[in-house]
């Protein structure tokens, strides 16, 4: 039923300030009174609605939980750390984690104990969060199950070495880990001469990071060779200090050895 322009009128009259009530006219009028934003409304709506739009990607309904599961906030899986770049400059987004599945708390109902199916437990929620394009450090994982990051990075080793498979942390992915063994790998087998596929096959690592592994490896050998300051090197790459080390590790050796 149509309501006539009298109708219309009483009902904005009446209603209309309610709609006004929203988050974003109260951070415009933040941003108008004290932040300078009166001559600059449109700048001030766009802003308002990408801070709207992070917050909307931050905090993940609850609705989306199902029972034995939380919410985590984790790194973004392509926002790799750079030379300088601290962490309030990475991306972060709110995941769901699976604490237990079905089948781990049927294997506790058998007998099983939880301290056994703690690796397996640890290495899914590295995949869970990987599937949801982010990253787990050994931080979050010691949080979430109440042991220390060291605590943490052996159990990772052990189920590691126990299935011949890298997983996807933070550490890995983002090159922030302490263990040289997989990069070492890598880098080696492409001085070799092995193509990137071949190499990603034979350490069952994504081609992505192989890649990754060889061009920031590329970057820096040149000043390597010219014998550059390990702080000046990660200027000119923007790769940390760490990293360069890294690196520069498995350049002497593997041209020690050779000569």
């Amino acid at each position: 039923m149509n309501s006539s322009p009298v109708s219309r009128s009483l009902a904005k009259t009446l209603y209309g300030p309610s709609q006004e009530k929203t988050l974003h006219n109260l951070l415009k009028r933040e941003l108008v009174l004290n932040f300078g934003f009166e001559n600059k409304l449109k700048i001030a709506d766009v802003l308002i609605q990408s801070v709207l739009e992070i917050i909307e990607n931050y905090g993940e309904s609850q609705e989306r939980l199902l029972p034995h599961q939380i919410l985590w906030t984790a790194v973004d899986k392509d926002d790799f750390p750079g030379y300088g770049k601290s962490m309030d400059k990475i991306k972060h987004k709110s995941i769901v984690l699976t604490l237990w599945t079905a089948n781990e708390l049927d294997q506790l109902a058998e007998g099983i104990s939880a301290k056994h199916l703690l690796k397996e437990r640890i290495a899914r929620l590295c995949k869970e969060a990987y599937a949801q394009n982010t990253l787990l450090s050994m931080v979050d994982i010691g949080l979430i199950f109440n042991f220390s990051p060291s605590r943490a990075s052996q159990l990772r080793a052990q189920w590691e070495a126990e299935h011949g498979e890298f997983l996807k942390t933070r550490g890995s992915y983002h090159d922030l880990g302490m263990t040289l063994t997989h990069k070492k790998q890598i880098i080696q087998d492409h001085l070799k001469g092995l193509m990137p596929s071949e190499i990603a096959r034979k350490h069952k690592h994504e081609i992505t990071s192989v890649d990754r592994y060889i061009r920031d490896f590329e970057r820096a050998l040149p000043l390597f060779e010219e014998n550059k300051p390990i702080a000046k090197i990660a200027f000119y790459t923007r790769m940390s200090e760490r990293l360069v080390k890294e690196y520069w590790k498995i350049y002497k050796e593997f041209y020690h050895n050779k000569s």
